[in-house]
């Protein structure tokens, strides 16, 4: 009786931790998964917040730069496709990046929110 006892207690504190074991490596995905999906949703929030920071600044760059802008990033012309098209020297359109570009950079480390 004493041995069918002890027996029956081990194979009960066995059960009692494969379950345990089994509950922590459940609780420590979930808690994994929640916390990869809060990461990805404020990436995402960020992400969105820096875009409309960006697009801001570009609504403020002047006509003739944001046009050029424009066409670089959004229609991805070249500096020559671009002085062709705009009837400009192919240095201008550089420059006129170059200054896009620092304003942009400007405009968004003067309004980006740190966290």
């Amino acid at each position: 009786m004493e041995a069918w006892l002890y027996t029956l207690t081990e194979n009960k504190i066995i059960d009692f931790l494969r379950k345990k074991a089994a509950e922590n490596r459940l609780k420590a995905t979930v808690e994994g998964r929640i916390a990869h999906m809060l990461d990805e949703t404020e990436d995402r929030l960020h992400s969105k917040e820096s875009n409309q920071i960006i697009r801001k600044a570009i609504d403020q760059l002047p006509p003739q730069r944001k046009l050029i802008y424009q066409l670089n990033r959004d229609a991805d012309l070249s500096y020559q496709q671009i002085a062709q098209q705009l009837r400009i020297s192919k240095h201008t359109v550089k420059n006129q990046l170059s200054s896009a570009v620092q304003q942009i950079r400007s405009f968004f480390k003067k309004n980006i929110k740190l966290f």
